[in-house]
């Protein structure tokens, strides 16, 4: 998970965390264990192969839910 000046809005607003924390390495501690204390972080790995690997980079996929919407529409 990226925190960066073009994700760390987004990613105050989505942990309620404020901006400044976030841009330091406890808040960044501190944000990864509100993330990974989260029920859907803490799901049951899926059976279906395809879902099960999808889930295992769930990580990952989070920056495209941070960087979307307004972002990809400036930076298109």
């Amino acid at each position: 998970m990226s925190v960066n000046n073009e994700s760390v809005e987004r990613l105050a607003e989505w942990s309620g965390m404020p901006e400044a924390t976030l841009k330091t390495s406890a808040g960044y501690e501190k944000l990864t264990k509100w993330i990974m204390g989260g029920a859907w972080w803490n799901s049951t790995q899926p059976e279906d192969t395809f879902e099960g690997e999808v889930w295992s980079y769930r990580a990952a996929l989070m920056d495209g839910l941070i960087y979307g919407g307004a972002h990809f529409a400036a930076h298109m």
